[in-house]
């Protein structure tokens, strides 16, 4: 059984999956309602029962899934059925395997206002069962790239999230969790030819609203990058929040792409505050 495993709750968490080709480093296992299922119980579409209630009769599977597993990754786009009602039932099972969870959830658009409310809503059952917890509202991603076509904007969320993915893992062999101490992260990632650039444009770019004074930062940066940029680095971070920031080295040599995770306060991730942009 591999330490870590990634399951992915939900369609549109699986589009996401789908349109990223080969970008993932661990095999996911995808989770999403049949349609079978489906059929039989028709007057619970679109509600997260619909989601709690298929991954209850499949529960001796995810418990199968997640056994051995030091720690397990679950993926949704909160806010449908099958994502919003199976991601608890997921992570409580993997808990009560003895495996720590992180959850990587994305938040539906403004003008989907049912499907978002119904997603913040999750939050604090997201909480309970997760040890840490990385977002993104899709709404702050389209708004930070303007005119974006939808189909690209799938595109952008495949690659930005499979990199995130990609170099959290990375870390999960050393002390991740010391890496990482707050219990809820957002995240922006840059591309940008000048490194010190990119930090300075990514603590305005983050994937959900949050005061970047609010806790440490963490910059993942390419293991080319020298002593004196990561030095630069540093020196822009606390000149423009007032926070010392931790700066680690990813695996890979791309020195053009910065990696930038933010802390966000627990009681700002569970409110309704949340939902303003």
């Amino acid at each position: 059984m591999p330490e870590i495993v990634f399951i992915v709750c939900g369609g549109g968490a699986m589009r996401i999956i789908e349109g990223s080709g080969d970008r993932f480093h661990i095999n996911p296992i995808c989770l999403n309602i049949e349609g079978e299922f489906l059929k039989t119980r028709r007057e619970l579409i679109d509600m997260p029962q619909l989601g709690v209630d298929y991954a209850m009769e499949h529960v001796s599977e995810i418990n199968n899934y997640v056994a051995g597993a030091r720690i397990v990754v679950v993926f949704s786009l909160m806010g449908g059925s099958a994502g919003t009602g199976m991601l608890p039932v997921v992570l409580e099972s993997a808990k009560a395997q003895g495996c720590k969870t992180v959850s990587i959830i994305g938040i539906p658009m403004q003008f989907e206002s049912e499907r978002r409310n119904r997603a913040l809503s999750t939050m604090s059952e997201v909480l309970e069962f997760s040890d840490r917890v990385f977002i993104m509202d899709i709404d702050t991603i389209s708004r930070l790239n303007g005119m974006i076509k939808f189909h690209n904007l799938l595109e952008l969320e495949a690659r930005t999230i499979a990199f995130m993915f990609n170099n959290l893992v990375d870390k999960m062999d050393g002390p991740f969790f010391s890496t990482f101490p707050a219990k809820v992260y957002t995240f922006s990632y840059i591309t940008e030819i000048d490194p010190v650039e990119a930090v300075n444009r990514s603590i305005d770019a983050s994937m959900f609203e949050t005061d970047p004074a609010w806790g440490k930062m963490i910059v993942m940066v390419g293991s080319d990058c020298g002593s004196a940029e990561a030095d630069i680095m540093f020196e822009t971070i606390v000149s423009i929040s007032g926070i010392t920031p931790d700066i680690v080295k990813r695996s890979d040599r791309d020195d053009a792409k910065v990696l930038v995770f933010l802390p966000v306060d627990r009681e700002e991730f569970t409110s309704s505050k949340a939902s303003r942009t």
